[in-house]
């Protein structure tokens, strides 16, 4: 048994030499399809998401992030971009800037908790 990212593993899934028990998503991946959730295998506590976002310097100009937002869900939406990215492991999607500060706060909550609840403790 192995634990690897999509990036590391889904080559060797597709080919057959790998089979996918559990992805570690909140829901089911669109790279592993038939894979069930880990909460769909009985462990719900276990949920780890992975992700890439765009970022600038503190306090740019909103219409600029706007911008930058709107583009890169244009190049998002194109289907050559989306088959080159799932070609690397990669679900392409966009988000509003909204969005992504909100995921940003989800995910910092989850590893507090989990830093918490398994005892970590910075030197």
């Amino acid at each position: 048994m192995a634990i690897g990212t999509p990036g590391t593993a889904i080559q060797h899934a597709r080919e057959g030499k790998l089979r996918v028990l559990a992805t570690l998503l909140p829901t089911r991946s669109p790279l592993a399809p038939d894979a069930p959730t880990m909460a769909e295998a009985g462990v719900p506590k276990l949920s780890i998401v992975s992700f890439a976002g765009l970022f600038g310097p503190a306090k740019l100009p909103k219409e600029v992030v706007d911008r930058v937002a709107r583009a890169t869900a244009t190049v998002l939406a194109r289907r050559e971009v989306l088959d080159q990215l799932d070609r690397l492991a990669f679900e392409g999607r966009s988000s509003t800037p909204e969005e992504l500060g909100a995921f940003l706060k989800e995910q910092v909550e989850v590893w507090r908790r989990t830093v918490k609840e398994v005892g970590i403790v910075p030197d």
